[in-house]
């Protein structure tokens, strides 16, 4: 029960990061997709 809620805890932890991740690479995966348009 406690490793599964650890776990659970875990799973969580690595989405929020992932989300982190994506929300500041995005600005940058922008500029490079705007970048390629112009060239």
């Amino acid at each position: 029960m406690h490793i599964k809620r650890f776990n659970l805890e875990i799973e969580k932890a690595y989405a929020i990061g992932l989300t982190a991740i994506h929300i500041h690479s995005f600005p940058y995966l922008l500029e490079e997709f705007i970048d390629s348009l112009y060239y």
